[in-house]
């Protein structure tokens, strides 16, 4: 019971100790994200101990799996009502929460200012969905720099000490960074004849699981890419990363991951082809392209975008404070992380398997 107000919040966690976001109905008893910040909504009084996710109207951005992280995913709930600031709310809050997981900012969703010109506000009752309500999600994949260019035989042949030695010694270039991100551009959906992005779509039907083709998503597996690129890159343990970016509108499960398999292994050159016509192939539903499945741990959900109409918290988190700390927590707390030396040798390991098996 209670009066209650619709709440946004934007949310980062490491994923490695998490079975994904939601619930899963194959793991019923999993630990997840969800799961743990409704476990401290309860603790602070924000809800019930009778509440569920569903009862209190929960939404969240997009999915992310087991072991995936986010520096930036946004959530809304009906809260009960407090009489804290919003700041004071956010701090109980991360007071109940492990560390691994942290409230942001939290902030009401309200009408988003409207400027001249602009269409009416929709109706009162009308709800923020922090899914829906989405223009476009983007992730990253952060992966080794070395990955993204081609490797010695002699590294690869040498085993998991040649490869790591290799490895931490790349800086990637220009003209290596350059021919990344050609493959890289053919995932971007529309620009042709005045083809809006969103109005156009690959078939990414083999870059999921087979059995969620039609259990999942009944069949339509085509998703847009509004933007495909990499270039953001940092240093973590002596060791240069790169991170993928891609941004768009209803990726699969696993999509993201083996976008990033896709990649690695053109560019290693292990494909009879041209790279660009196994990855046209691929984009188009060829059944002989398998797009390998990248480690978990790369993936990180780094924002969501909004439109700014309608009903929003924090008018989309385009505020500086928003983005001071989606930056901290991603550098902090989630790169450091990604770019450890177990992390680098699940990514090694990944790569010299899958360079012994993927042929196309």
């Amino acid at each position: 019971g209670g009066e209650r107000r619709q709440i946004g919040m934007l949310i980062g966690y490491l994923g490695a100790e998490y079975g994904g976001f939601d619930v899963s109905g194959s793991h019923p008893t999993a630990r997840t994200v969800g799961g743990e910040m409704l476990k401290a909504l309860v603790k602070s009084g924000a809800c019930t101990a009778h509440d569920t996710l569903e009862s209190v109207g929960w939404s969240r951005s997009s999915a992310t799996a087991e072991g995936e992280h986010a520096s930036a995913q946004t959530v809304a709930f009906d809260c009960l009502l407090f009489r804290t600031s919003m700041q004071g709310f956010a701090d109980r809050l991360n007071s109940k929460l492990p560390p691994d997981l942290r409230v942001l900012n939290a902030a009401p969703c309200e009408h988003a200012p409207q400027g001249a010109g602009k269409a009416p506000p929709p109706a009162a009752n009308r709800k923020f969905h922090a899914h829906y309500d989405a223009l476009s999600v983007s992730y990253e994949y952060a992966v080794p720099a070395a990955f993204l260019a081609r490797i010695p035989e002699a590294a690869v042949a040498g085993g998991m000490h040649a490869l790591q030695e290799h490895v931490a010694a790349f800086r990637m270039t220009k003209k290596q960074e350059k021919a990344a991100n050609g493959l890289l551009r053919a995932f971007i959906t529309g620009g042709t004849k005045g083809c809006p992005w969103h109005a156009a779509s690959w078939e990414f039907r083999h870059f999921t699981d087979a059995h969620r083709v039609v259990a999942e998503y009944g069949g339509n597996t085509r998703v847009s890419i509004k933007g495909a690129s990499c270039g953001r890159r940092l240093v973590v343990n002596g060791m240069e990363h790169v991170c993928i970016q891609v941004e768009g509108r209803g990726f699969l499960h696993g999509q993201v991951r083996r976008m990033a398999g896709l990649l690695v292994m053109l560019l290693q050159g292990r494909s009879k082809a041209s790279p660009e016509d196994v990855l046209q192939a691929a984009l188009c539903g060829d059944p002989a392209v398998h797009p390998p499945l990248a480690p978990a741990h790369g993936v990180v959900l780094d924002r969501t975008s909004y439109q700014g109409e309608g009903v929003l918290p924090k008018e989309g988190w385009t505020d500086s404070y928003s983005a001071q700390q989606i930056d901290s927590f991603r550098n902090k707390m989630v790169m450091p992380h990604v770019g450890a030396p177990q992390a680098t040798g699940v990514m090694c390991q990944w790569l010299l398997e899958t360079c012994a098996k993927w042929h196309v």
